[in-house]
């Protein structure tokens, strides 16, 4: 996941642009949000009339929403309000993003996350996209939410624009080309799946963040989760809680052992524990031929958080 955020900054991350309804997209990203923000930060959806559709990752878009939220909630600790917006404005010739060579000339699609929080300081504010720079307490973030959305939002043809005072906020634009052509019929025929669940989930992943926000998506849906970094620690926390349904795992994992492994590991104990992989990688391992081994169900990062939801429903249904 390291790797993929700073293939991102770095505009190299390999996108699957769809057309797609950023009315549609920002629903279905704030219906998750919702309960992933906590009950202190109240969330306004805030969409324009007529909004023109875009040409983007709609997997890339929903992660980086989600990670300008969590920033939001995180410079919010006392609770606040988080506002999402999308616009469509045109920038011509007297744009300053225009003069300045950032943006083409022509519409956009202006999504905005803002915060009522504790804003950023005037100083570091032209460096909150360089990688690894953040303005939290070590442990608390890796410093690539927005390097992460800016290399989105320039690999989309578009640009990301912020604006903060201190102790009233800050707001992250991101301007998206607008796009004329009707959206994708796959992501139309999106079906409807009961997604929520009471199952007890092992979730190992050695990205801190990813791991707090996959067990986030998870727990507002209503499972159970332990969480932990790595294949010794995962087998601990099996015989400390016992009974899990699922384990879910990145395949790549520190300490020179592997999902695999863990996953032989603790299938020997219990043959009916259910297995599913993350990665954003086709290791060896993992792969056989070019196709997955049998029996086994592989999430591909980056992934949005309905792809995680319903490939998790889908598995504990088998």
């Amino acid at each position: 996941d390291l790797t993929h955020r700073l293939l991102a900054f770095s505009r190299q991350t390999p996108l699957a642009p769809k057309v797609v309804d950023i009315h549609d997209t920002l629903e279905s990203a704030c219906a998750l949000l919702q309960r992933l923000i906590g009950e202190d930060v109240d969330l306004c959806l805030v969409i324009g009339q007529n909004i023109s559709n875009c040409e983007v990752d709609p997997a890339e878009l929903e992660n980086v929403i989600i990670n300008l939220s969590n920033n939001a909630r995180d410079a919010m600790p006392k609770g606040g309000r988080l506002t999402i917006e999308a616009n469509e404005v045109m920038c011509d010739t007297q744009n300053k993003m225009v003069r300045a060579g950032e943006l083409a000339e022509g519409e956009y699609v202006v999504v905005s996350v803002s915060d009522s929080g504790t804003g950023i300081e005037p100083d570091v504010l032209h460096r909150v996209t360089d990688p690894f720079f953040t303005t939290k307490d070590v442990g608390k973030g890796t410093g690539l939410g927005l390097s992460m959305a800016y290399g989105f939002a320039k690999q989309s043809n578009g640009h990301l624009s912020i604006y903060s005072e201190l102790g009233e906020g800050t707001t992250v634009n991101i301007f998206l080309p607008a796009h004329a052509d009707e959206v994708d019929e796959e992501i139309l025929r999106r079906p409807e799946v009961d997604l929520e669940g009471s199952e007890k989930i092992l979730l190992v992943e050695d990205d801190p963040a990813l791991r707090v926000l996959a067990c986030n998506m998870l727990e507002v849906l209503g499972y159970q989760v332990e969480s932990t970094e790595d294949v010794e620690k995962g087998i601990a926390l099996y015989h400390q809680h016992g009974d899990f349904d699922l384990l879910l795992t990145d395949m790549i994992l520190p300490g020179g052992r592997n999902g695999r492994d863990l996953a032989n590991d603790l299938q020997a104990i219990n043959p009916r524990l259910k297995v599913m992989y993350m990665s954003g990688y086709t290791e060896n391992a993992l792969l056989h031929h070019g196709r997955l081994d049998e029996g086994v169900v592989l999430l591909q990062k980056p992934f949005r958080a309905t792809d995680l939801s319903t490939m998790v429903r889908q598995v504990l249904d088998s």
